[in-house]
């Protein structure tokens, strides 16, 4: 789990770099490479930047720097439609941003999501935390924003757990395909109906009849509302299911109407004060530093489109490079995306999904160019969003009163 370090750090790492952003590049890759910044709002400006690396080879780049510092501008994840099965295009995503979260100024693709025309088309692989709730669990590497503005990244491991009555403790998923020997938690971000046909589902409520919402790090006691034999039970936000693959169905067997159960959301480390969370696919940047060895496959160390995102104490960057354009941009490997991050100013830096998936919107349209024949579907974006001076009024008051979520 990282942080970014303070400003004097910060400041010891441009001068091993070199000033700026031209000098960490220059020895790399020979470039002239200097941002200039136009506003989009207060706090928050977009670059493009077209140039060519060493090899005279174009690069176009497109970049929003945020001022941590701005209390009207917060980095955000959001659901297309609110609901993992609500897939669509990152333009259109930007048109269905809730608007009690803010208006949207720029949105990036996150993590990999299912790509292929299954059951389960479009939902994401890694964590989704929007608008405080738990959407999907953790996969390998995730970037979280707590409530106190601390931007945090790492590896976290899902916890996730049920116990039957007074039986035994098993893990569980969240909002993903249930497998046969698998146990998975159903919740309305999810979509309509659990879409798990053929499983045995125990319907769930709360005890007083209250609307159910999901914390990372929380546990709930709830009571089962009926059983289903034949799964793809409807969700809402007064029930959640939990649903049983065949191999491992007979674990319920007993459980009737009425019975209790408890569901604990944990995770290693604790993200249980995370109000934003979504998947990194690798790390490029630590400490300062770009990173000699990748998490990744050998296909992700070639040149390919790419999409990321890095921070420093007082600003955050959200990138995509594009690729796989012999005329405009022919893309960049791990370690030229992390000499630029570094350039940027970024102490810590991420790769997220590639490829045919990196897409950048802001002020009102998609500003790259995608590699392929139109924007991908996606079921969740990275956005920076404004709020309404009223809503920062009602912030200010909620945390005057006490208020921890």
């Amino acid at each position: 789990m990282l942080e970014a370090p303070g400003h004097r750090y910060l400041v010891r790492q441009f001068l091993i770099s070199g000033v700026g952003l031209l000098a960490t590049l220059s020895t790399h890759a020979q470039q002239n490479f200097n941002p200039v910044y136009k506003l989009i709002v207060p706090g928050c400006e977009y670059a493009h930047i077209q140039t060519t690396n060493s090899n005279s080879e174009p690069l176009s780049i497109h970049i929003a720097r945020l001022d941590r510092s701005a209390k009207d501008l917060h980095v955000v994840s959001v659901l297309s439609q609110n609901e993992i099965f609500g897939n669509a295009p990152l333009s259109v995503i930007a048109k269905t941003v809730p608007q009690h979260m803010g208006a949207p100024q720029a949105l990036i693709n996150t993590g990999f999501c299912i790509n292929k025309k299954d059951t389960y088309y479009g939902m994401p692989r890694g964590i989704v935390i929007t608008d405080r709730e738990l959407a999907h669990g953790p996969y390998d590497y995730s970037f979280w924003v707590n409530k106190d503005g601390a931007m945090k990244f790492g590896k976290v491991e899902s916890k996730f757990n049920v116990r039957l009555g007074k039986g035994a403790t098993f893990p569980i998923g969240l909002n993903q395909e249930c497998k046969s020997n698998e146990i998975v938690l159903f919740t309305p971000k999810l979509g309509k109906s659990t879409r798990a046909t053929n499983n045995l589902e125990l319907v769930l409520e709360d005890e007083k009849g209250k609307e159910l919402f999901w914390r990372a790090g929380q546990s709930y006691s709830l009571r089962i509302k009926a059983i289903n034999p034949s799964g793809n039970s409807s969700l809402s936000n007064a029930v959640a299911v939990l649903s049983f693959g065949a191999g491992i169905a007979e674990k319920a067997g007993k459980l009737r109407a009425g019975d209790k159960i408890k569901l604990e959301l944990a995770t290693s480390p604790d993200i249980s004060r995370a109000i934003t969370a979504s998947e990194c696919i690798f790390p490029i940047v630590q400490k300062g530093e770009v990173l000699k060895e990748f998490d990744a496959t050998k296909y992700m160390l070639q040149k390919h489109p790419r999409t990321a995102i890095g921070f420093n104490p007082r600003y955050f960057f959200m990138v995509v490079v594009d690729g796989r354009k012999k005329e405009l941009s022919i893309g960049m490997k791990p370690d030229e995306l992390g000499l630029l991050m570094t350039g940027l100013g970024c102490v810590e830096a991420m790769n997220l999904d590639g490829g045919g998936s990196s897409t950048f919107w802001s002020d009102g349209k998609t500003r790259n160019s995608v590699a392929g024949s139109r924007e991908r579907d996606r079921s969740d974006a990275l956005v920076i969003v404004r709020e309404t001076p009223k809503k920062i009024s009602q912030n200010q008051g909620s945390t005057k009163t006490g208020s921890t979520q």
